[in-house]
């Protein structure tokens, strides 16, 4: 599991190895995320290497509630609009590289829209 690392070993998986994580959904509306809400509440207690970002493309901010609004959680946001995925690429190699400047890749996978795919690509 992702809160413990992953890994049996003392320091070992996400936790404690140096690498990081940033989970991007996107949906049209943020009631299409009711399904993970576990995940979403849960996401404060993840350790500080992981990032949840939430996307709802149709909302208007004013009608929708920040699940993580007054948990002192910087990490994790709930916004209106599309990513900017240059942004966040270059912040996941920002953040590799301050790890691991020796690191020569950052990892995507993917899961959704063929007109994501390659705006990723």
């Amino acid at each position: 599991s992702l809160r413990n690392g992953g890994d049996s070993e003392p320091g070992g998986g996400l936790a404690g190895n140096g690498q990081s994580i940033t989970g991007v959904w996107v949906t049209r509306h943020y009631h299409g995320m009711a399904w993970g809400q576990d995940l979403i509440s849960s996401a404060v207690d993840l350790p500080p290497n992981f990032r949840l970002r939430l996307y709802a493309t149709r909302d208007k901010a004013a009608d929708i509630q920040d699940p993580f609004a007054g948990k002192g959680s910087p990490l994790h946001t709930l916004r209106t609009g599309r990513p900017d995925w240059t942004s966040i690429l270059v912040e996941a190699i920002q953040m590799a590289h301050e790890k691991n400047p020796e690191g020569s890749a950052v990892g995507v996978f993917f899961c959704g829209s063929p007109a994501i795919a390659r705006q990723l690509q």
